[in-house]
């Protein structure tokens, strides 16, 4: 795998709730629902290089790397690089719209609610762009504003807004026109995130005590129920995009894989 130098950190945007956000995800089995859905959504083979830009204590690159695929994190997080690295995987501290990696470096890229955390979504989104390979694809997923979240999970999202400071809320029209305006073009949108994803979460993290097998199946079975219900009743806590950058005179599955 190849090694990827550390770059300096610019100034932490979480403050003193950094750390305990930190020990919460690295305890947590919440991640385990996005490694299903950039799995789902992406379908990234062994060897395929991804990038999670955003990435916390590593959980998707962790588990991506035991399927064979190349993953390297980055985030502007010291107490979140540092767990990554202290499992051996790729990390780099840096900013996530300044990524410190060359351009047409990644087949795949995720950002998993780094979104909140920006003023600046075109400009994330254009990094984004820059570092994928033409015919490349990301994974985007955010918070949507509370009024259009179901009522029972608003407060979840008010928390969250509340101790983790975040700056905005995309829905998937905003995210369509940001991620366009950088030069990606949408190629499936939606939202989710409704009360079974909570469910789905919580009974993984049990299930995995008795057999991790059972426990991914569950999961999967879960979360393919809570995307019907999000197509048929809306309201679910996040937006999500899968996005492509544009092929650029590609021939073939070269230009991705």
């Amino acid at each position: 795998m190849k090694a990827y130098k550390a770059f300096p950190s610019p100034p932490d945007v979480a403050g003193p709730f950094e750390e305990k956000y930190t020990a919460w995800r690295h305890r947590s089995r919440w991640d385990a629902t996005l490694v299903w859905r950039v799995c789902h959504r992406l379908d990234p083979r062994p060897g395929d290089t991804l990038v999670d830009v955003g990435c916390g204590t590593g959980y998707l690159c962790s588990a991506l790397e035991r399927t064979g695929v190349v993953c390297v994190g980055v985030d502007r997080s010291p107490a979140g690089t540092r767990v990554l690295a202290g499992r051996g995987g790729s990390v780099v501290l840096g900013d996530m719209l300044r990524l410190p990696f060359a351009d047409d470096s990644f087949q795949f890229a995720v950002s998993s609610h780094v979104l909140e955390y920006t003023k600046d979504p075109v400009a994330l989104f254009t990094e984004v762009r820059r570092v994928l390979r033409p015919g490349g694809r990301a994974y985007v997923l955010v918070s949507r504003q509370p009024e259009r979240v179901i009522l029972p999970l608003r407060p979840v999202v008010r928390h969250f807004d509340r101790v983790g400071q975040r700056q905005a809320h995309l829905d998937v029209d905003e995210l369509m026109a940001a991620s366009r305006e950088a030069g990606l073009e949408p190629i499936a949108t939606g939202t989710g995130g409704h009360l079974i994803t909570f469910a789905a979460a919580a009974i993984h993290r049990v299930t995995t005590l008795v057999s991790r097998d059972l426990a991914d199946r569950l999961l999967c079975s879960m979360l393919t129920l809570d995307d019907r219900l999000a197509r048929w009743a809306g309201g679910g806590v996040d937006a999500w995009a899968v996005l492509r950058r544009p092929p650029e005179g590609c021939q073939d599955a070269d230009c991705i894989r």
